[in-house]
């Protein structure tokens, strides 16, 4: 069960098992009934906001424990970012990540670093660890009962165990005989009806309350865990090499043998790189998607397979070779080179963007490689100070989800159009095919707004079409005027600051009421946007 701060520890031992008990078990509570209001009852992403910031609150004030670990706060900063973004403008990933970092809190809570591997351990612990902290409060309070009435807990048992043991094994006679199952299912089906007449009568919610029993129940689980180790601990693997007696490896001249080649592969490639793609005019016609989308996806892969060559190469018995010195020398020198293809790949990206503008695709591309050079640190890191190739998993995961993490809190289509704004009015107008040819969400339009004075008169009156679009759309007017509020968990501040902007424009919207004229100005700019496709 949860443990209490030396401090604040009550002087009797009752005292000391209602408060380790009464502390999770509450904010479990409060964080179901925050689920019901914010999820089970709201229909948009800021009740979910409420819902994740309120079972912060309570994961904190139910969980934390003075042996908490380093990274309690950093994820606390990650959900608070998460709540802050789903009020912004939501998506399901932000859920995910919200569904994942509450247990991984809770793992922190109680001193564990959470590594993936040990956060999925620790979420299936929690459906039966709140059910036996609940057992064990029970029995407590049971046993102090039965000594203060003077009744033996051994007579209790002498009479629950004979009850249990004949309704088993009575079920099993019932079921054999075909004739009184079928009756006695008719009875159980009467009561089942009965049970229905009821929950209608007084319109109980049997659905509302199954799903906060369950969340209750999990969170219960999640702040008073019996999950108290990481797995390494519990399995005793060790972090870092031992170092056992020195003895030359029959794999060491395989190993050199392949780092010197691709050393020199990658030296004659880079220089081919830097000679054909840095520092140049591109002519027209040139073909960006094949080097810079094709071409930094399959280096970006390259970069990929380095890194696993690495960490497969420097583990085993060859970490005990006394030739590894040498070896590391051609690592080292590979890995500088690998750092060299990574800042390519980054040139490569640079270059499409510069020729056409931002799309999410690029974003999600600038994402991809950035964490595959972490992970390649992470390698480097692990051969330098000679750590297991388990620690490196653990880390190459959290690697994984933390690039999935800023991802998903990064409000993308607003950097992504705020740039192709920008460049379109210091009269680069290639990104403009990027607005008409991949969707934009509320936050993508809210930066465009800027292009209704775009001084070329194409993208200016497409852009006002699409924008008087988006004014003159029912639920916007609705809410533009007060004639329909919503519910409150639909609120986005993002929807709000772009019916806001456009509401402040009213006159302009008057010109492009005739919906055939909207589509005809978009149509058109269209049309004259492809040629940068």
């Amino acid at each position: 069960m949860t443990e209490i701060d030396p401090g604040d520890a009550p002087n009797s031992d009752s005292q000391v098992a209602k408060v380790s008990f009464w502390r999770p078990f509450t904010a479990a509570v409060l964080t179901a009934l925050a689920f019901d209001i914010g999820v089970y009852r709201s229909h948009g992403y800021t009740g979910c906001a409420l819902f994740f910031g309120m079972a912060l609150v309570c994961y904190l004030a139910g969980g934390l424990t003075s042996k908490a670990h380093r990274s309690t706060w950093l994820l606390t900063t990650m959900l608070a970012l998460i709540v802050l973004r789903l009020v912004w403008l939501g998506s399901p990933a932000l859920l995910v990540c919200g569904v994942v970092l509450l247990p991984a809190l809770a793992m922190a809570c109680h001193g564990m670093a959470p590594y993936l591997m040990d956060l999925a351990m620790f979420s299936l612990q929690s459906i039966v660890a709140g059910a036996y902290d609940l057992l064990v409060f029970v029995l407590e309070e049971r046993e102090k009962r039965s000594q203060s009435d003077g009744v033996d807990a051994i007579k209790l048992m002498g009479i629950v165990a004979p009850v249990v043991t004949v309704l088993v094994f009575a079920v099993i006679f019932v079921q054999a005989n075909p004739d009184l199952a079928n009756s006695l299912g008719a009875v159980f089906g009467d009561l089942g009806d009965l049970l229905l007449r009821l929950v209608n009568r007084f319109n109980i919610d049997v659905l509302d309350v199954f799903f906060v029993g369950t969340v209750s129940w999990i969170a219960l689980g999640q702040l008073s865990p019996l999950m108290k180790k990481p797995l390494s601990e519990m399995l005793n693997i060790p972090i870092q090499n031992a170092a056992p007696q020195q003895r030359e490896s029959s794999v060491y001249s395989a190993f050199r043998n392949t780092l010197v080649s691709v050393t020199i592969l990658f030296a004659v490639y880079l220089v081919f790189e830097f000679s054909t793609l840095w520092f140049r005019e591109f002519p027209k016609g040139f073909y960006y998607a094949g080097y810079a989308h094709q071409g930094a996806a399959w280096l970006t892969f390259a970069l990929a397979l380095a890194t696993f060559m690495l960490s497969a190469i420097f583990r085993g018995s060859l970490l005990h070779d006394p030739r590894i010195v040498r070896l590391r020398f051609w690592a080292w020198m590979w890995s500088t080179l690998n750092f060299l293809l990574g800042i390519s790949v980054y040139n490569r990206m640079w270059i499409y963007i510069d020729f056409n503008g931002m799309t999410r695709m690029r974003v999600l591309g600038l994402f991809g490689i950035t964490t595959v050079m972490a992970g390649f640190v992470l390698v480097v890191w692990k051969i330098y100070h000679q750590r297991r190739f388990s620690w490196l998993i653990q880390r190459h995961l959290w690697t994984l989800a933390c690039g999935l993490y800023l991802l998903a809190v990064t409000p993308v289509d607003y950097l992504v159009h705020t740039y192709n704004a920008r460049q379109i009015l210091a009269g680069d107008l290639a990104p403009s095919v990027q607005i008409t040819e991949h969707p934009v969400n509320a936050s993508g339009w809210l930066a465009l707004v800027a292009l209704v004075d775009c001084e070329n008169t194409i993208i200016r009156e497409g852009i006002r079409a699409k924008l008087a679009e988006e004014y003159f759309h029912p639920s916007v007017k609705d809410r533009l005027f007060g004639q329909k509020t919503g519910h409150w968990s639909e609120l986005q501040l993002a929807e709000r600051e772009l019916q806001q902007a456009l509401a402040s424009r009213q006159a302009l919207w008057q010109q492009y009421k005739d919906p055939r004229k909207r589509s005809l100005l978009w149509n058109s700019y269209k049309e004259y946007a492809y040629q940068w496709y």
